[in-house]
């Protein structure tokens, strides 16, 4: 599974901001951010299988991006297991970059990087 499939969301929600993207008064997806000391981590991003291919996760990366900006940042980086070929796309796509491939739990997590520009961009 991948991680966030297991995480502690409780101690997430004290510890980290948590965006949640609603859809008609729909819970539709949720965005969850770390600041770390250079860059700013995604550490989740979510969107339920069912409104998948919407443009939604899409948004969720800019406001994720728009959000490191504002604190600071010249770099977001995100970390997704290497069977998520069509979210490692959708990476690349955006800009990412593969930085490594880590084992983990007999499979492969894939860290991606991306460089910020200045100017902010609205979700």
């Amino acid at each position: 599974k991948p991680q966030p499939m297991t995480a502690d969301y409780r101690r997430m929600v004290v510890e980290h901001p948590i965006w949640l993207l609603f859809l008609e008064e729909q819970l539709a997806g949720l965005l969850v951010l770390e600041m770390e000391p250079d860059t700013l981590l995604i550490y989740s991003v979510v969107v339920k299988p069912e409104l998948q291919g919407r443009g939604l996760g899409h948004r969720l990366l800019l406001l994720a991006e728009d959000e490191a900006r504002k604190a600071g940042y010249k770099k977001i980086r995100l970390y997704t297991n290497e069977h998520m070929v069509e979210n490692i796309a959708l990476y690349l796509k955006l800009g990412y970059q593969e930085t490594r491939r880590e084992p983990y739990l007999g499979s492969n997590l894939v860290h991606m990087r991306k460089e910020l520009e200045k100017e902010e961009r609205t979700p």
